[in-house]
């Protein structure tokens, strides 16, 4: 296991770009864009990683880590700057946080050619989702070096490393070296493992914080699995769901929108199981991969302009057109299809209600 992720670090992969892999990376880079580009629940979604934080560093620790940060506000650029200079790797996180991410900010050239306005646009579409994941970063970060210290009797390297391998654990990277195996083939593979950072992570510090309890009788013990299956499992298998706005509907038994969450959560770390649980206990229908959305989005579009030319039926072109037109010039904005849309439901007259958070929120199946 050792030796090919030594060379992968030494040497990333790449496979000859033949006309399939092309297509590949088109829709991967498509769908990533329109996926979490200034997507407001993929914001809202970042901080829930600090549950793997308080997993892992302890409460003491963790505690540690938000009161530096955020016990003095007005602190934090300066905070960043002194945590930079520390640390090399802490100074690369805002681009290598997630592989998808890393991926696209690779893509993404300063002077390419193509219309200045547009471009600046997309290269900046991770920004704000990446400043929600410092918040959760930088107390780890300190918090683990806090500890670094007084498990290494005050030496700073140690510490410092210990806080960089303290972030790649809990809140998982984009860099070769802090991919699984899975995740570090070429476009066709990873197609299959899109937007499994997070899991990876999840599944390795579950792994890691339940063998070392594995073989402890004690009492202590229990408790310690206990608080990790609350911190890594049922914690953020509900608030995630509530971040993103799907809270169970009025008509939905509060119960059964629980459990479901809850069970299906931990298939989220095995490839291929994951999508298929999805398709089971969520709202959302099978896909073997979210980059589908992309070739999908095109299929949508010629559908309504055949329905627009022969039946007259213009009700969803304008949406469809956005969203293809999205996902093939590879720009941010479902976002925006997703607030204006729901505004102009209203004031059009297709929906009599309108809530806040129709203003970022797609809406809820009932409203549907």
């Amino acid at each position: 296991l050792f030796m090919p992720w030594l060379k992968d670090v030494a040497n990333e992969r790449q496979e000859p770009m033949m006309c399939i892999n092309k297509w590949a990376k088109w829709a991967r880079s498509g769908s990533t864009l329109m996926a979490m580009g200034y997507k407001v629940t993929t914001m809202m979604a970042q901080p829930l990683g600090f549950s793997q934080t308080l997993a892992y560093l302890g409460y003491k620790y963790s505690g540690a880590g938000v009161k530096t940060v955020f016990g003095e506000m007005h602190r934090i650029p300066e905070l960043w700057e002194q945590t930079k200079a520390m640390s090399e790797f802490m100074a690369n996180r805002i681009n290598s946080y997630d592989r998808e991410i890393r991926d696209m900010s690779k893509m993404l050239k300063p002077n390419a050619s193509y219309f200045e306005v547009v471009e600046t646009f997309r290269k900046h579409a991770f920004t704000p989702m990446g400043y929600f994941q410092l918040a959760v970063d930088l107390p780890t970060w300190w918090g683990a070096y806090y500890k670094g210290l007084d498990e290494y009797g005050g030496n700073d390297a140690k510490a410092i490393a210990f806080a960089d391998s303290a972030v790649r654990i809990t809140q998982s990277g984009g860099n070769v070296e802090d991919l699984a195996a899975i995740q570090r083939g070429g476009e066709i593979q990873r197609l299959f493992t899109m937007f499994y950072s997070y899991f990876s992570a999840f599944y390795n510090l579950s792994a890691l914080q339940f063998s070392q309890i594995k073989f402890d009788n004690k009492p202590e013990a229990i408790l310690r699995a206990a608080n990790m299956a609350l911190l890594l499992w049922f914690v953020p298998s509900i608030l995630s769901e509530l971040v993103a706005g799907r809270a169970p509907d009025d008509d939905e038994e509060t119960w059964k929108w629980f459990s479901q969450n809850v069970l299906s959560y931990p298939f989220q770390t095995v490839v291929g199981v994951r999508d298929i649980a999805n398709g089971i206990f969520s709202e959302f229908d099978y896909q073997i991969t979210p980059a589908q959305g992309a070739p999908a989005s095109i299929v949508k579009w010629v559908k309504n302009v055949y329905k627009a030319i022969a039946e007259g039926k213009t009700d969803h072109l304008l949406k469809s057109s956005v969203e293809a037109l999205g996902f093939a010039a590879h720009l941010p904005i479902k976002q925006a299809v997703i607030s204006v849309g729901n505004v102009w439901e209203y004031i059009n007259g297709d929906d009599p209600d309108f809530y806040i958070r129709d203003l970022f929120y797609a809406k809820p199946q009932s409203r549907r």
